[in-house]
This record gives C-alpha cells, structure tokens and sequence, in this order.
C-alpha cells in the first residue's frame, strides 16, 4: 500500500549508503546511531563515528556529504524498521466502511504504542529527531516521506467516507500534519516519563483527536 512503501523508503542519502559493502555499511550504521542515541544530532562527532566505523572522511564523502546526511540516513532506516515492524495502517487491500478505517487505525496506534515501549531505541531517535531545528531539517527527507505517507493515509479516508473531501487537499493535509506533528513531538519528549499503560491511553486519544479534525459530520466524541 502507498502508506507502506512510503514510510519504508529511504531518503537519497540511505540509498547511496547501499553503494557501500554491507560490513561497511552497517558498521557505519552502528557508530552512527550509537553516537546520535547518545549525543544527539548536534552534539554528535561525524569524526568520532567514522572512526568507530574504520572508515576515513575520504572514503565517506563518496557516500555521505555530511553529518546531517548521514543523520537522515539513520532516521530513515529507523522508520524502515518501525514500518516494517508495525505493517500497513490499514492491512493489505483494506476495503471496508469509515468505521473499519478508524478501527484499523485504532489497532494500529495500539501496535505502536507496544512496538516504542519494547524498542527504546526508536523512541530516543524519535525525541533526538525534534531536539533541534537542525536535527529536524537535517531529517528533512524521511520527514517529508512521512508526510506523504500521512497525505496518502488521508485519502483513503476520503475514499470510505472516513475523512472528509469538502476542503482543498492541501489545507486538510497540513491541518492533520500539524496535529500529528505536535502529538508526535509531544510523544517523542514525553515517552520516558510515560508506562504502558497510559501510553497506550494517549495514543488512543490522540487519534480520536485528529478523528474530530478530519472526519465528516459532527465530531465524534471520545469513549474514553
């Protein structure tokens, strides 16, 4: 599905990284997540991961144009991984009504809220990714195949009467990116202080917000 692929695709700079021989490259890999987990984007050496790697700046820069991009690199494989660990939003060939989409997410927001629990090294690249507008714009190209997996989300809403067609694609869009945006933000700088349980509580929560933003008709009140 276009939600899939589109989280699972790496930015140009993990697809020259393939260029690399597989020890070498997931040598770099290893020094480079360490060092971003521990120090974040910023605070992170370029010089101190190529070392760890055994890889020297001259060989690197055929790869890499620099520490950013290695970065967005690291930050693209990590969604690679979580994609693949949590699977279509929607499971394969979803053909069901509005509620079965909500439903579908629902399990899914659930699958997440496990998967970043068990996996706390995703949820630390998660809060290292907002640390900073450079670490941001340094992620800038797996944060946009972000962003078109949720506009590509958005309409097959549209499609089972889930989401709501009566405005300009791009409004509803940014609208639902900056809701989710602001709640994975909150997420990724909160999740430490947070157990399993109400984790689980405010992933599910946060969907039914962004459900009040984009679905048709009259907001859909929380059960919860």
């Amino acid at each position: 599905m276009a939600v899939e692929r589109a989280m699972a695709e790496g930015d140009c700079a993990r697809q020259r990284l393939t260029a690399l021989k597989p020890a070498r490259r997931a040598a770099l890999y290893a020094a480079a997540r360490s060092a971003f987990l521990a120090d974040g984007f910023e605070a992170a050496s370029l010089n101190v991961i190529l070392k760890t790697a055994g890889i020297s700046k001259g060989q690197a820069y055929y790869y890499i144009e620099d520490k950013a991009d290695l970065f967005a690199a690291v930050i693209a494989e990590a969604l690679a991984v979580l994609g693949a660990r949590l699977g279509s939003p929607l499971g394969d060939d979803f053909d069901g009504d509005a509620e079965a989409f909500w439903a579908a997410l629902g399990a899914y927001m659930g699958r997440l809220s496990v998967t970043l629990t068990d996996a706390a090294d995703l949820a630390t690249l998660g809060r290292r990714l907002y640390e900073s507008p450079a670490s941001l714009a340094a992620a800038a190209g797996p944060v946009a195949e972000l962003h078109a997996a949720v506009a590509a989300l958005l309409r097959e809403g549209q499609a089972c009467a889930a989401v709501r067609d009566d405005l300009p694609e791009g409004l509803l869009v940014a609208v639902a990116l900056a809701a989710a945006t602001a709640i994975d933000r909150w997420f990724a700088e909160n999740w430490a202080s947070l157990d399993a349980q109400e984790a689980f509580r405010l992933n599910q929560e946060s969907l039914m917000m962004i459900r009040n933003l984009v679905a048709p008709g009259e907001k859909t009140q929380s059960g919860g």
